[in-house]
């Protein structure tokens, strides 16, 4: 039997757990949070999935120090600005064979590398929750694109989250071709916002960056929340048109003319993956999410050019206030 612990029971992390209940390994699962109120939301998301034979218990926690000592898999699905602390306090209380985060990962670019030092240490396999790299019509994408290929890649939509969501996109354009070196550009960024949950905020405008095979990334959030998220994927051969809210793909190929081609895919919801990637994880030792290496790469690249505009924009200078 397996031991997998969810940390952080919030809207995410209870998402989470509605796909652990669907696992087909037999599993021990522990939740915990320091609020009541998350514990009993999430209990009340549990109630919803079909009962599960494979499941042998789950327990609700308000302490980290009353977790399991040996834990096979361990999600952490905190906030960033108490994710560093939450890691470091788990890795000296506990045994983890492996660790998923969540993202943004810190707040903090200093946190960055001490927490992969800790995982060298502790011989803990570690990902980031990146999951558009599992979706099927992605990873079809992907296939139709060569190594280190380069790309032009472009987001537009009304007040996407542009601070707290960029690493999805960027994330993605590096799996695509499989490079992670990056440099943005602030240039574009024309307003911080206050975000939905308070004491965090949030960017309008565009980040620009651009990878070391000349890829461009464009990543534009504008003041409407009206606009539908927008993916434009440019290749030599290919052009993608995404719109994930209709399922809609139009496909434009050179070889045809250009003419496009339009079908239909289905996104798949965090409570239908996370199962999906703890089994991978426990039968066969890998995941396709980024691991922890590839995505701190990403982060810190993106953070440096953050916490420029934070410093610039609200006097923040230590900081990315953005979960």
């Amino acid at each position: 039997m397996y031991k997998i612990v969810i940390i952080g029971a919030g809207q995410l992390g209870s998402r989470h757990l509605q796909a652990l209940l669907k696992i087909k390994l037999p599993v021990a699962i522990e939740v915990m949070d320091s609020y009541q109120v998350s514990l009993d939301n999430a209990k009340s998301k549990a109630a919803e999935i079909q009962e599960n034979f494979n499941i042998k218990s789950v327990k609700y926690v308000l302490s980290l120090d009353e977790l399991s000592k040996d834990i096979d898999i361990c999600i952490v699905a905190t906030t960033a600005n108490v994710r560093s602390d939450v890691v470091k306090h788990l890795i000296a209380k506990s045994k983890v064979k492996n660790l998923i985060l969540e993202k943004v990962l810190f707040q903090k670019i200093e946190d960055y590398q001490p927490i992969a030092n800790l995982l060298e240490i502790n011989a803990i396999n570690c990902w980031v929750n990146c999951p558009r790299r599992l979706f099927p019509i992605y990873q079809h994408i992907k296939s139709l694109i060569e190594p280190n290929e380069k790309i032009t890649y472009t987001v537009i939509g009304g007040d996407w989250g542009l601070a707290c969501n960029a690493i999805h996109f960027i994330d993605h354009l590096s799996s695509l071709n499989g490079n992670t070196n990056f440099k943005f550009e602030k240039i574009g960024i024309t307003d911080v916002v206050k975000g939905r949950r308070q004491g965090y905020f949030e960017l309008l405008g565009t980040l620009y960056g651009k990878q070391d095979n000349g890829s461009d990334i464009f990543l534009h959030s504008r003041k409407d929340s009206n606009a539908n998220l927008s993916i434009q994927i440019f290749s030599e051969k290919y052009l993608w048109h995404i719109d994930e809210s209709r399922g809609e793909l139009k496909t434009y190929f050179s070889g045809d003319n250009w003419m496009p081609v339009t079908t239909s895919f289905t996104i798949p919801y965090q409570s239908e993956l996370t199962n999906l990637v703890c089994e991978d994880i426990l039968l066969n030792g890998k995941s396709d999410l980024p691991t922890y290496q590839e995505s701190k790469s990403l982060h810190q690249a993106m953070m440096e050019t953050f916490q420029e505009i934070f410093a610039e924009k609200l006097n923040i200078r230590d900081l990315c206030p953005i979960t």
